[in-house]
This record gives structure tokens, sequence and C-alpha cells, in this order.
């Protein structure tokens, strides 16, 4: 069967199975899996390696999804229904709150975000992130609004992957656990010094962290004594968003 199909074909089919199966495999399950013969699917993994599509990961000695799909998806992502979904309610809090407020966008297989719409307010920030550039999840209040709510195994992998202490684990871990208490996330300079961060996570349908809404401001224009209204806000556009996709908290 494999013999007969084209390069283009076996190709879409282990990128579907990186995407609708699991997220890391090794050459022989995946071969198993896709009924391919081992060489012919070795073959093919190296070219997409090669092009970024898919990377090798040290940790488990399996391929993932590399940097260049992610470019990709990141890019197509900006222009989804998220979006069209998120910008009214984006635009409305600038309006109240008069300051940025940003979509993001959590990809699993790189365990790491993209930030892929903003509105900005009337004094727009010189240190934004940039459009489609991948973040860690560990610093940053959208990235840890998101991590919080990762599987332990998840998390412990993105601790690996990140070369964090004990001691640093043990911080956010701390942190992670104010976060899913309070349904937001809070930091101050994580990014840039002197930059606040308040996020809160979109969740899909079936309840697993897909993004985050997040407002950020220099601290100089912050009012600490807004900042539960602030959240409120902010966590009630990542409610919507989510009510929107299909998320029922019951």
């Amino acid at each position: 069967m494999a013999e007969k199909m084209g390069v283009v074909n076996k190709t879409f089919l282990v990128i579907k199975a990186f995407v609708d199966v699991q997220s890391e495999w090794g050459v022989r399950d995946l071969a198993k899996h896709l009924n391919f013969p081992v060489s012919t699917l070795h073959r093919l993994v190296l070219q997409m390696q090669e092009e970024g599509i898919l990377e090798y990961n040290d940790l488990t000695n399996k391929y993932k999804v590399g940097i260049e799909m992610i470019r990709i998806s990141s890019c197509i992502a900006s222009q989804v229904d998220i979006v069209k979904i998120s910008r009214p309610l984006m635009e409305e809090f600038m309006q109240i709150h008069k300051e940025t407020v940003s979509l993001i966008r959590y990809h699993p297989y790189e365990r790491k975000i993209v930030f892929v719409d903003r509105v900005e307010g009337p004094d727009p920030l010189q240190y934004i992130k940039e459009i489609g550039n991948l973040q860690p999840l560990i610093r940053g209040a959208a990235g840890k609004s998101i991590l919080a709510l990762l599987p332990p195994e998840d998390m412990n992998l993105i601790f690996q992957e990140e070369k964090l202490s004990d001691e640093e684990i043990k911080s956010i871990m701390q942190q992670l656990e104010t976060i899913r208490s309070v349904g937001y996330a809070s930091t101050e300079g994580e990014h840039v010094e002197g930059a606040k961060g308040i996020a809160s996570a979109i969740l899909d349908a079936s309840g697993k962290p897909i993004g985050a809404i997040a407002y950020t401001a220099p601290l100089t224009r912050f009012d600490s004594a807004n900042e539960l209204a602030l959240a409120e806000d902010i966590k009630e556009i990542s409610r919507k968003i989510s009510s929107i996709l299909g998320y029922r908290n019951t």
C-alpha cells in the first residue's frame, strides 16, 4: 500500500499522526501505525527533519513537530476563527482599560506559546512580543496561565527542557497552585523589566488549555488597586471564548 503512495500522501499521513494521534513517535512505532516499511518511513522522517517539519527529541528519543511546522501553523492560527472570536472582545477591553491586550496560542507539540493577535492601547508598548515568535511557558503571565492547567507529565517535560533547578521548579509550582486557585496569572517584569502582565487561559471543548488572553502595561501606568477588576475582565473574555469553542464548566 505504502509503495503506491506518492511522497505528498505519505507526508500528510505522517503529519496527521502527530496531530491526531500523539505528539511524539519513534520511527518503528510510527511505521507500524501507518503500515509503512521502516526504511521508507525513516527516509521520509529525515527529509522532514531537514525541512524543520519534524525534529528529534533527545529526552524521549522520539520525533516531534518541528519549528518550521510551528511557524507555518502560527501564521495560519492568526487567520482562524479564534482570532475572529477574540478580536471584538479584546477591542472592548481596550476601550475600557486603555491598555494592550493580546491573544496567545499554545502549541502542545513544541510546548511553547506564540502571540497571534493583539489590540494596542492608545500608548502602544515598545517591548511587546512579536506575532509568531515562540516563547517559553515558564516566564510571563500568559505562559503560566496555560502551564498551570497542563497535566503533570507535560509540566515535567517542560521543566526538563528548560533545565530548571529543583528550587526553581518548587517556586513555579507554588505560583501555579495560586493561578489555579484564582483563575488567572499575574506577573511583573518576567519578560521585560517594568512590565505588568495579567492573563487567563482559553480552554477547548475538552477543557484543555489552548491559549490565553493577556493584558500588558508598564508598571508606571498600572494601578495595583485595579488588579482584581482587570483580572475579572480578562477572565471573562477567556470564559466567553472557551464557551464559544464548546467548553462547559460543569
